[in-house]
């Protein structure tokens, strides 16, 4: 309040100069008063326009992160490609957790199937349908986002729900150039711009986004306020409207002070001072507005992953955040006031000047936006793939531009790595599928249920089906019926994990009723948690060697029947055929006895030829009986010198004092059946006594270590034999002279290789038929 004093200098005593005084002071406040207002006004709308951007800013960094976030799902869904669903489910559920206003989440292949959803729809609702080839709406956003090859969102859309408005984002699935459809997800508009987390201050206005119809957010009201500024945002393909006006708690917090003001008003000589002070309190404030407002601003840039580099109209740097700064790696005095031309990789430097006409063309429209990939440039000379998408800006009458970058090498090198793996996984399985269709063996694939999905040429021939009747088949439907429950049991416990794997011979019934054996082996397949995803079959038709087997043991029970025919007949042989000749034998000594006096010379020598007769005969009796039962006794394995055994052999057979038995190396000492190697030895050596001509017989016993068995040698000095005998000697009953003039029952040689082989031996001859025969065998350590 100020008081004027009386004075001949202040004296204000005339009526008309009051009353001028008085207009002057009512002039002076209304000025003020309307300075006030409009001053007022014009710190409302700078702090609406601060509010625009930052929420701007909030909408954009959101709608980013839910397109990386569906990016992120799709990229890990093309690695789990061929999986149950359960894994899909399991792995939407993680993601709409963190993102709740993801109502549902669908894929669709490219011909607008929707191949999976999660959550199922209710009735009615869009997602609910199975076809989306005829909604312009979804199919609109389909056909952009596969064309651009990026994520895109569709337009509001009322639900089947009183006040519930929704759209679609779309990723496209992209392995490569090979399209694999979208990923649709269904987003609740409410849900969405209330997730948005906003300063506290944010509670003083009434924001609206606005497309088709208006959905307001963070304040109640009926109708838009005449105070409020708007923005375009251009949000993946869709244009938003964002308007935001005052609360009118705000308003009234902003007029407290304007009844002071009015006060002062009246005051006309203090006119000047009150609008000085008023004029440096509003600037005060206004520059603490601007300064609290820049420093939020500048901590929200700095939240930001990605780089946020703003430029003018002639490509100078004027601010950036510090991702940007991490992300080319220089400092503000480094970067600040210089052409962003350098932040661009050598390759594509060219394309700063064509850049900048594009941006210019863009004219100076709010919420424009461009978008282009070139190669960035570190401070270390680093060059970097990336991503700018570059939007206008105007302010106080400048254009200026919002680039953001977006470092693309860790996409770029997954993309690398995911072509490169799934390349190489594409080779593999192009090489196994050729190969499971030209392999000769069966194979199929089955779910855990036991269905076949897929079967080779061969697995379907088997069974004398088609591959496409095989479909949906199980082992179960090809079992015998008495066969049926314990198929159904083994199958059930290799899909429990019970058994890892069965490799078993089973019996089928082929689609003509005919049945057939097969060895079957199959075993579970794993994902990367460890999980069965399903069975790998595959069967060999042993159908033949079953039958075989068969044979051979009925082949094999006639040959042990033969063979015990044999023994019942050599024993016959060497028992009841023994006793006549022993009786023609004791006949011809009584005859030789009883009348040698009567008897002449001829008769004599037929009663001796007889009695030889009769006991070669028994002695080809014996032989045959022993040739029968080689091998067949239990042999005892014990030590046995050879050469102690072959000296006691040789002086058994009583030879002539002319014959002599020579050793020319050291003989084995092992472990052996020592009557089988003695009963070769004595035929060997017996033989070769026998055959001898000559005045001095003499037989040399030599052998040589070989790999795994003894290699012995018996040879003699006798006539030899000629080479056209020398495999018929082995034979049964074969002699090179008539038995009258060597006493023999051809059964020694081919006795001596029927032992030889039963022990794993072989044995041969060597002779050049003249004179000296060597005969070789085998023998197994």
């Amino acid at each position: 309040m100020i008081v004027f004093e009386h004075g001949s200098s202040g004296r204000l005593q005339s009526l008309p100069l009051r009353c001028a005084l008085l207009v002057l002071f009512l002039l002076a406040g209304f000025i003020g008063w309307q300075l006030c207002q409009q001053f007022k006004a014009s710190l409302q709308l700078k702090y609406l326009e601060s509010k625009k951007q930052e929420f701007s800013l909030f909408v954009v960094r959101e709608a980013q992160e839910l397109v990386h976030a569906m990016e992120r799902m799709g990229n890990r869904w093309l690695n789990l490609t061929g999986s149950e669903y359960e894994l899909w489910r399991l792995d939407v559920e993680g993601y709409r957790k963190d993102y709740p206003y993801i109502k549902r989440i669908a894929w669709i292949d490219d011909y607008g199937q929707v191949r999976w959803i999660d959550p199922v729809p209710e009735p009615g609702e869009l997602m609910a349908r199975a076809d989306f080839s005829d909604i312009p709406l979804i199919n609109r956003i389909l056909d952009i986002s596969r064309q651009r090859h990026e994520s895109q969102m569709s337009e509001r859309f009322s639900s089947v729900k009183p006040g519930v408005s929704h759209m679609l984002v779309a990723s496209p699935l992209f392995a490569g150039e090979q399209f694999h459809g979208w990923l649709v997800a269904l987003i609740d508009n409410n849900a969405f711009f209330s997730f948005l987390k906003l300063p506290s201050e944010s509670q003083d206005l009434i924001v609206r986004i606005l497309q088709s119809d208006s959905v307001s957010l963070y304040g109640e009201a009926s109708v838009l306020p005449s105070m409020g500024v708007s923005n375009i945002l251009s949000v993946y393909g869709q244009e938003w409207e964002v308007w935001l006006s005052p609360t009118p708690g705000l308003v009234d917090r902003l007029n407290l002070w304007q009844v002071n003001v009015v006060y002062a008003s009246f005051v006309l000589l203090l006119i000047s001072l009150i609008g000085l002070g008023w004029f440096a309190i509003i600037r005060s404030a206004d520059a603490r507005f601007l300064s609290s407002m820049l420093l939020t601003q500048e901590t929200v840039l700095d939240s930001l992953t990605d780089g946020l580099i703003i430029i003018d109209r002639n490509g100078v740097v004027r601010s950036l955040n510090r991702a940007a700064r991490e992300m080319f790696g220089y400092t503000d005095t480094e970067i600040m006031g210089v052409n962003f031309k350098m932040l661009l990789g050598e390759s594509t430097r060219s394309e700063h000047e064509n850049l900048m006409r594009r941006l210019t063309l863009m004219g100076a429209k709010s919420g424009a936006e461009l978008r282009i990939k070139t190669n960035g440039l570190r401070k270390e000379a680093q060059e970097f793939p990336l991503e700018w998408t570059f939007r206008t800006l105007v302010l106080e009458g400048e254009a200026l531009y919002i680039s953001i970058a977006r470092d693309l090498s860790a996409q770029t090198e997954a993309r690398k790595a995911l072509e490169n793996e799934r390349s190489r996984l594409f080779q593999t399985e192009s090489l196994l599928k050729s190969a499971i269709r030209s392999s000769n063996a069966g194979f199929a694939i089955q779910r855990l249920d036991g269905r076949f999905t897929e079967v080779n040429e061969a697995f379907a021939e088997l069974f004398g089906y088609s591959p496409e009747e095989m479909v949906s088949m199980t082992f179960v439907e090809m079992s015998p019926p008495e066969e049926a429950d314990n198929e159904r049991a083994l199958v059930n416990r290799l899909a429990r994990g019970e058994v890892n794997n069965i490799s078993e011979e089973r019996r089928y019934l082929r689609k003509d009723g005919r049945p057939c054996w097969v060895l079957l082996s199959a075993s579970r397949v794993l994902n990367q948690e460890g999980e069965a995803v399903f069975l790998a079959a595959q069967v060999v038709d042993i159908d033949q060697e079953k039958r075989l087997a068969l044979e051979l043991e009925l082949r094999a029970l006639e040959l042990e029947r033969s063979n015990q025919d044999l023994d019942r007949f050599a024993y016959v042989a060497s028992h009841d055929l023994k006793s006549p000749l022993r009786g023609i034998a004791q006949l011809a000594n009584w005859i030789e006895e009883d009348s040698y006096d009567q008897l002449n010379d001829e008769t004599r020598s037929h009663l001796a030829k007889m009695k030889n007769r009769v006991a070669r005969l028994e002695k080809l009796l014996d032989d045959l009986l022993a040739y029968s039962r080689a091998g067949k006794r239990e042999e005892t394995v014990s030590r046995v010198d050879v050469k102690e055994l072959a000296q006691s052999t040789f002086e058994l057979l009583a030879p002539p004092p002319t014959a002599k038995l020579v050793i020319d190396s050291v003989l084995p000492n092992f472990e052996t059946s020592s009557a089988a190697l003695q009963l070769v030895f004595r035929n060997l050596l017996s033989n070769a006594l026998k055959h001898f001509e000559g005045d001095a017989c003499i037989i040399r016993v030599s052998a040589q270590v070989k790999r795994g068995y003894y290699e012995f040698c018996i040879d003699d000095n006798g006539p030899g034999i000629p080479v056209q005998f020398q495999e018929k000697v082995f034979e049964m009953f074969q002699t090179l002279k008539p038995r009258d003039e060597v006493e023999g029952s051809g059964m020694g040689l081919a006795l001596v290789r029927k032992v030889v082989q039963q022990q794993g031996g072989q044995v041969w001859l060597v002779s050049d038929g003249k004179k000296g025969t060597q005969v070789y065998f085998t023998w197994p350590r």
